[in-house]
């Protein structure tokens, strides 16, 4: 048998607003509606209607029946202090993304001393390594010893070394409705300085001490080099049927200062 569903104009009355916010979400609103039911009705046709339309307006909703049938929605941000809708704070991630760098062109101390005709001359001892081709030139025999530990290790079969790319990302999740966004594409795609990021993006003074510092540097063949954090685009992903997720990474690495614009 068919429910019954009562029909005409139903006496549902609205309960004072809540307004809530936190670090973490911003703001919320909760909106409950009453409907007296003395009959008992399987489904008060204007709660439904309601139910619809604050749902498709971007609230989740509840309902729950009996006597009285009571609607619970709630809004992802507060809508009574801030039609514009506030800005909640974003959940931030830290993580060291690993990566096998080849050895001869590692950032470590001991590579970094050699030359680009040092380094060309080890590739070649390693092709042929009963040669009596020196390590380095006469003119930068002050190289020798690095370089001679850094042959060994690679006739060893230590070629290459683990190192860790400095990842930092920041979330956040809106409603469907939310419009008042203060992302923007500045920078994207460009390297930004640890500074920059901090002061730029709001990274928290609780985690600063996790931000390795920038810095430049002149590579032996003459290239100059910015330590920072690569500004990746920001990625939308829908969450549910009313529900947002915006996300932005950060990649630090050594980047070369003539193929990137640096912002310091």
């Amino acid at each position: 048998m068919a429910q019954k569903i009562t029909r005409g104009k139903q006496t549902y009355t609205e309960q004072p607003i809540q307004i809530e916010s936190s670090h973490r979400n911003g703001g919320t609103t909760t909106r409950t509606f009453i409907s007296p039911n003395p009959n008992n009705d399987p489904a008060p046709a204007e709660m439904i209607n309601l139910y619809n339309t604050l749902f498709f307006e971007g609230y989740d909703c509840k309902m729950t029946g009996g006597t009285n049938w009571t609607l619970v929605a709630t809004l992802a941000y507060d809508v009574q202090t801030n039609p514009g809708q506030s800005m909640p704070e974003p959940i931030w991630e830290i993580d060291g993304k690993p990566f096998e760098a080849a050895l001869l062109t590692a950032d470590i101390a001991i590579v970094n001393t050699l030359s680009t005709r040092t380094k060309t001359l080890i590739e070649a001892r390693l092709k042929k390594p009963d040669s009596t081709q020196p390590l380095t030139d006469p003119s930068e025999v002050s190289q020798l010893a690095n370089a001679t530990k850094v042959y060994n290790l690679m006739r060893r079969g230590e070629d290459s070394k683990k190192l860790f790319q400095p990842i930092v990302k920041r979330t956040i999740t809106v409603s469907n409705t939310f419009s008042n966004l203060t992302w923007t594409l500045n920078n994207v795609g460009n390297i930004v300085s640890s500074t920059v990021l901090i002061n730029n993006f709001g990274v928290p003074a609780r985690y600063q001490g996790l931000i390795p510092p920038s810095n430049t540097t002149t590579s032996t063949d003459g290239i100059t080099f910015f330590t920072g954090f690569l500004v990746y685009q920001p990625n939308v992903v829908d969450v549910g049927s009313n529900r947002t997720q915006i996300s932005q990474e950060f990649e630090y690495g050594k980047w070369a200062v003539d193929t990137n614009t640096i912002i310091s």
